[in-house]
C-alpha cells in the first residue's frame, strides 16, 4: 500500500484537518423527507460512542468557519451534539488570526462547562512559511501571519481566558511536501522545493524536513505550558525508513515535545483495510506508549481517490470504526482517533 502513500505525497494531496487542509464544499443538511427519525439518529451517536470508548483520546474535528448557522448562537446545543457520539475533545481549525474573536471565547465557554476540551489546529497551508538559516519566505495566504506568530497569538489569547475557558493543547499541522516546484504560489527565488528528484541526505526534500522540525520545536516552545500535537501525513515515516529522508519518522516528531509526546496521523486510507495498512508502520514503530493519534477524513463520497474515509451508510460506517479501533488497540502506542469534518458525521448519522 505504500504506493498510494507516495501517490499522495507526489500529488501534494493533504488528507487530514477533517477535509480542512483545502477549501471544504459547501454541504446541506438533507431535506426532511430523507432524514433518518430522531431515536435512530440518537442510536447511531451512541453506537459510535461505543465504538470509541476504548481509546483515550477521542476527538471531533471542524474548522472554526464551519459551524452550523444555529450553532453560533446557541454553542451550548453544539457541544451537547459533540458529546453524544462519545468525543472526549475537540480540534478545531483556526485558519486565520481574526478566529480569536469573541465567538470563539463564548464556545470556550460552552465547551468548558461541559467538561470538553478544546484544542486549536493551525497548519502550515494557512501561514507565512518561514526557514531561518535559509532566507526566504513562503506565502501560502496573503496578509497572514507566521506560524510561530500565530502560536504567540494562541498563548496571549489563552492567557485572557478564564479558568474553565482555555485552550487544552495545540496541534501544529506540518505539510513541507506541499512546497513542489510546481506550487504556482511559490516564489522564484526558492532556496529548496518538495521534488520526486531531491530524494536523499542534503537534498531538498530532507532540508525542508529538517526546517521543519526545528520549526516546530520552536513552536513547542512558545506554546509551553501547552501540550502540543504534531499533526502529519502518513507517508513521512515510510520516507525516512527508507532513508530517503534522514529525519521524518514517527519518532522525530515525537521528539519535538518530550514533556508531551503526541503525534497525529493523518490517514489517507479509503476503506478499513487500507486504513489500518496505511498507519501500522508508525504504530509499530512509536517507542513512547499511547502517543498516536489516528485521524480519519471522511469523505464527501463513495469515491476510491480521494485519499479519505469513503462515506457508505451508517451502519457499513459505524462498523467499521468500531474493527478499526479494535484492531490498532494492538498496538501499544495507539492513543485514539480524531474523526471529521464533524459535518460530514452529522449528515451521515442522519441520513435515512
Amino acid at each position: 500500500m505504500f504506493f498510494l502513500k507516495n501517490f499522495f505525497c507526489a500529488a501534494g494531496f493533504l488528507v487530514f484537518a477533517a477535509g480542512c487542509s483545502t477549501p471544504e464544499p459547501a454541504l446541506q443538511r438533507f431535506d426532511s423527507s430523507r432524514l433518518a427519525p430522531p431515536e435512530v439518529e440518537r442510536e447511531r451517536a451512541e453506537q459510535l460512542s461505543r465504538n470509541l470508548a476504548p481509546c483515550r483520546i477521542r476527538a471531533a474535528v471542524m474548522a472554526a468557519d464551519k459551524f452550523y448557522r444555529e450553532d453560533l448562537t446557541a454553542p451550548e446545543e453544539f457541544v451537547e451534539r459533540v458529546r453524544l457520539f462519545g468525543f472526549n475533545r475537540i480540534y478545531l481549525v483556526l485558519e486565520d488570526v481574526s478566529a480569536l474573536d469573541d465567538r470563539l471565547r463564548g464556545f470556550l465557554r460552552a465547551a468548558g462547562n461541559a467538561g470538553l476540551p478544546v484544542e486549536p489546529v493551525i497548519r502550515q497551508v494557512d501561514f507565512l512559511y518561514s526557514f531561518r538559516g535559509n532566507a526566504f519566505l513562503r506565502e501560502f495566504r496573503s496578509g497572514s501571519v507566521t506560524l510561530s506568530k500565530m502560536a504567540e497569538a494562541l498563548v496571549e489569547f489563552n492567557r485572557e481566558q478564564p479558568d474553565g475557558a482555555k485552550f487544552a493543547g495545540a496541534v501544529v499541522e506540518i505539510s513541507p511536501h506541499l512546497f513542489t516546484i510546481n506550487n504556482f504560489r511559490r516564489p522564484k527565488n526558492l532556496l529548496y522545493a518538495w521534488s520526486e528528484q531531491t530524494w536523499g541526505p542534503g537534498m531538498d526534500n530532507d532540508m525542508m524536513m529538517k526546517a521543519t522540525i526545528a520549526e516546530l520545536k520552536e513552536i513547542a516552545a512558545i506554546l509551553t505550558p501547552l501540550p502540543l500535537t504534531v499533526s502529519v501525513p502518513d507517508f513521512y515515516h515510510e520516507l525516512a525508513q527508507q532513508k530517503k529522508l534522514t529525519v521524518g519518522d514517527v519518532n522525530d516528531f515525537l521528539a519535538v515535545m518530550p514533556q508531551h509526546p503526541t503525534v497525529l496521523l493523518r490517514d489517507s486510507g479509503n476503506k478499513p483495510s487500507e486504513a489500518l495498512e496505511m498507519v501500522e508502520n508508525e504504530l509499530a514503530a512509536a517507542k513512547v506508549a499511547d502517543s498516536v493519534v489516528v485521524g480519519i477524513n471522511l469523505a464527501n463520497h463513495t469515491s476510491v481517490t480521494e485519499g479519505a474515509f469513503r462515506r457508505r451508510n451508517w451502519q457499513d460506517f459505524s462498523r467499521a470504526m468500531g474493527y478499526l479501533v479494535k484492531k490498532w488497540k494492538e498496538f501499544p502506542a495507539f492513543a485514539g482517533v480524531a474523526i471529521g469534518p464533524f459535518l460530514r458525521l452529522e449528515l451521515i448519522q442522519e441520513e435515512e
